[in-house]
């Protein structure tokens, strides 16, 4: 009997420690906004107007992608502001990607790798491309988000 109380109480214990490990922990959530702008460029070609779409992916401290808080939007100017909750004393990595419609870029967010289309030709507007890795240690509330372009580009 006292075997049999033992063995009950232990899954009682069990059962109410893994309810624990699904709750967030490690601090309260508080909101941190970020504002993304492509870079200003003074040239006569490749002004960057044709990469109208954004993207922007979060992970967690392990690598982990959050699904929640990544997302997209398909008519970006040059700028936008985005906030988001995150947990206070956590480390975040954010990845932004702002390309043209009919770039020919795919972005795999899982595994943070992009790969290029293999029929590309010279002087294409439409293969225009910015970026932004950032580390977000969530003690800082504000961010500018400054955009980069990933490829070389040759004015002539």
């Amino acid at each position: 009997m006292k075997k049999l109380f033992l063995a009950v109480a232990a899954l009682g214990m069990l059962a109410t420690a893994c309810t624990k490990d699904d709750a967030v922990s490690g601090g309260t959530e508080s909101l941190v906004s970020f504002t993304i702008d492509s870079p200003e460029l003074a040239t006569r070609y490749g002004e960057g107007t044709t990469a109208t779409n954004l993207e922007w992916a979060f992970y967690d401290e392990n690598g982990v992608k959050l699904d929640a808080i990544s997302g997209s939007i398909n008519n970006f100017g040059g700028s936008y502001s985005l906030t988001v909750e995150l947990v206070d004393g956590r480390n975040y990595t954010a990845l932004f990607w702002a390309s043209a419609p009919d770039a020919p870029y795919t972005v795999n967010w899982d595994d943070k790798k992009m790969v290029v289309g293999s029929t590309l030709t010279a002087n294409n507007e439409g293969y225009d491309a910015f970026y932004k890795h950032l580390s977000i240690n969530n003690t800082q509330k504000t961010y500018k988000v400054e955009l980069t372009r990933p490829f070389a580009q040759i004015n002539i």
